[in-house]
């Protein structure tokens, strides 16, 4: 039941990508079997999920069949069950990772016995295996030397057999070995992406950036193979394996492969320590606390998790060491912060002299800064330190319910039923504000205050047009002044919200797609259409990886990034820690590129520093493109090793000052300009104490990025 809540979580998010049509009738279905199967009321769930299938998106008909196929089993009519279950198995473009996502749902329980689960499960491999055959062929490679109506292979690829996976990518290794890279890398991508995550698939992807000289991804891949490998039930249960033994050795001998020392990740460790945790193994996890400890000192979030352990343990006075060393590696605070002695006042006042005085200003800590440690504080009933940091949280962001919230809970915690009354009052006036509004005091919103005025528009007669592939974020969110600040350069809007055909793109100039999901068809309309003479303003930004063979296509390598930081020439937010994230192009450290975009016209158009504001990720140009903001080699690059994509799970792969976060070239007759993160040309309000970020943001030369970049576009700038 679990699996299936959370899968259900997931692919909604998925739906309200892809599906316009019917959607809130649909979404309302969809909920609706949702609240039933938490009341358990199976029956009446299958009857409203299969009710929402005829308005279900043509691109993903497995999500209302799977919700009722799992909601008739649960509600023993195992017919309907199979009803559903047979649809999906003769569907289009079935892989085997929804197989592996239907037959290992625990909510199928009472039919796994009927003799029709067997041939159903058959009837899914072999539609899989026909839809990865079709992908193999698309990507260049023969078909294996098996027959789609093959039912053993397809039951041993089904059931993840290694000699089997091995022989599927036979072709790829003969591609590899004729260094013929890009064929290889297509076939090895193909299988990755049409099975569930796989130990044997992971490690040829190694070999496949091992051949090419692509040491960190090579330890990115042998590490998720690694997390699949300790992720099994039977690993973890073993008690005659010495798991921190064999992650060392392991790890040593791919360093050797690899010619440098490369250290077991930490997510990996973690991951593994607290699942033995839960067969009640301590000490063998402690053992792996102590491998972190010793390779990873810095780690805040280890130091979390190792007072996670002692809080399983029972042992609270040594869970609150491990929290407060890891608030302390976080925030960079003084070590004797939590003694019962220190004067937080003090320390706080002399932060506050201290930038006023070096930088003409105060700048706040984030409310989360105040919200942890003082909820740590509470935790350990040192009432009157949790009070002046929540106190302080409520003075420098007086809009946010967490604030006030943190600040009942104290409240509470002193029995002070007069305050608690007066705090309910206040929120209840905020939100009554925040619902007048539309908003949540969580959104990111556009600053409708930002001055988005062109003194000398560019264009006063017969002005390009802009198409913007509209994905709900433009004609009323957070990229609004973008599209407005445009118009005022002269240039007519268009809001698109329909696939990109080729008639649609007739009608424009430029368009700009920021991280929308195409189609094959929409990603070569886009390509012929650039090359007959239109110019594109394409924009990335983190964990966007469908955003990838977009930029394939026009020559631009992403490599699989989800994240890009700078600790160098990260924004100091909060005046005490950077943000690496937030990285800031300034011409004074030469992270400027030479191109006209950064000259503009005259010297009141020039750029010297274009601020980032969090989630970017780097790119590589083709060859002949000029670099806009190049990344110094103090930039890392973060991939996950989780197949979940977990965010713990990144490591750095190290970018060498090879990449960059803006690019600029000529594809056939048109322009290109790539960016790597989407709130550059914005003009955004965070939630409550998190400020301004894009063209507002003080000090910032984005707002003439942005209209050098459309004048360079649309041939006004030469």
């Amino acid at each position: 039941m679990k699996r299936s809540l959370i899968s259900l979580c997931c692919l909604l998010v998925t739906y309200l990508l892809f599906s316009q049509d019917n959607s809130k009738e649909y979404l309302d279905l969809i909920e609706k079997g949702r609240s039933l199967i938490r009341a358990k009321d199976y029956k009446n769930a299958a009857i409203t999920f299969s009710s929402a299938i005829s308005l279900a998106s043509d691109k993903d008909p497995i999500f209302a069949h799977h919700r009722a196929a799992f909601s008739w089993a649960l509600a023993n009519y195992p017919d309907s069950a199979f009803y559903h279950l047979n649809f999906i198995a003769n569907l289009k473009d079935l892989s085997f990772k929804d197989v592996d996502d239907i037959i290992t749902d625990d909510d199928y329980t009472s039919i796994l016995n009927d003799m029709r689960w067997q041939d159903v499960k058959d009837k899914m491999f072999l539609t899989a295996y026909e839809t990865f055959l079709s992908a193999q062929k698309k990507a260049g490679g023969k078909i294996i030397t098996h027959n789609p109506s093959d039912l053993a292979f397809a039951r041993a690829l089904g059931n993840n057999n290694v000699s089997a996976f091995s022989h599927l990518n036979d072709e790829a290794y003969r591609f590899l070995g004729k260094r013929m890279f890009d064929k290889a890398d297509k076939l090895f991508k193909v299988s990755i992406n049409n099975f569930p995550p796989n130990y044997t698939l992971y490690q040829n992807m190694m070999d496949y950036y091992m051949a090419t000289v692509d040491k960190g991804r090579a330890y990115v891949y042998f590490s998720r193979a690694e997390v699949v490998k300790y992720k099994q039930p039977a690993i973890i249960s073993d008690t005659s394996l010495k798991i921190d033994s064999a992650l060392k050795a392991e790890y040593r001998v791919f360093s050797k492969k690899i010619g440098y020392e490369v250290l077991p990740p930490e997510y990996l460790v973690t991951t593994v320590a607290n699942a033995i945790l839960k067969n009640g193994k301590a000490d063998t996890a402690y053992g792996l606390f102590k491998m972190n400890m010793k390779n990873y000192p810095n780690s805040y979030s280890l130091y979390k998790e190792i007072g996670n352990f002692y809080v399983k343990k029972g042992e609270k006075e040594k869970a609150n060491e491990y929290f407060s060393k890891s608030f302390i590696l976080q925030y960079k605070l003084p070590d004797s912060f939590f003694k019962s002695s220190y004067n937080l006042k003090e320390y706080f006042n002399s932060r506050d002299e201290y930038l006023l005085k070096n930088r003409g200003d105060k700048i706040f800590q984030s409310e989360g800064f105040f919200n942890n440690l003082g909820n740590h504080f509470l935790s350990n009933k040192m009432f009157d330190k949790a009070e002046v940091l929540f106190k302080m949280s409520m003075e420098k962001h007086p809009q946010s319910l967490n604030v006030y919230t943190n600040m009942i809970a104290f409240y509470k915690a002193t029995d002070n039923k007069e305050k608690i009354e007066e705090l309910n009052k206040e929120v209840q006036a905020i939100k009554t504000i925040y619902q007048q509004r539309g908003i949540t005091g969580t959104d990111i919103l556009p600053d409708t205050t930002y001055n988005i005025q062109v003194a000398n528009p560019a264009c006063q007669s017969n002005c390009p047009t802009i198409l913007i592939q509209d994905n709900g974020r433009w004609s009323n969110g957070r990229h609004k002044s973008f599209a407005n600040l445009i118009a005022n350069d002269g240039a007519r809007i268009i809001l698109n919200q329909n696939i990109l055909t080729k008639q649609s793109l007739e009608q424009a100039n430029v368009v700009v797609i920021v991280g929308n999901r195409m189609n094959n068809n929409e990603i070569q309309n886009i390509n012929d259409w650039v090359r007959q003479g239109g110019s594109l303003l394409a924009i990335t930004h983190h964990d966007e990886l469908h955003f990838d063979e977009f930029l394939k296509s026009l020559g631009v390598q992403t490599n699989e990034i989800n994240v890009t930081v700078d600790p160098i020439y990260g924004i100091e937010r909060d005046g005490v820690s950077a943000n690496p994230a937030y990285i800031v192009f300034a011409e004074k450290d030469k992270l400027l590129g030479d191109h006209i975009i950064i000259g503009g016209r005259n010297n009141a158009e020039k750029i010297r520093q274009v601020k980032t504001f969090g989630g970017g990720r780097s790119i590589i140009g083709p060859p002949g493109s000029s670099i806009l903001l190049p990344l110094s080699k103090s930039a890392v690059d973060y991939m996950t090793i989780d197949p979940n994509q977990d965010i713990s799970s990144r490591v750095a792969v190290e970018t060498k000052g090879l990449r960059s976060y803006g690019i600029a070239f000529t594809l056939g007759k048109g322009k290109i300009v790539v960016l790597s993160s989407a709130l550059i040309l914005t003009a955004t309000l965070f939630p409550p104490g998190w400020g301004k970020m894009g063209m507002n943001n003080p000090g910032s030369d984005n707002k003439q990025f942005a209209l050098n970049i459309m004048r360079w576009l649309t041939s006004y700038l030469k």
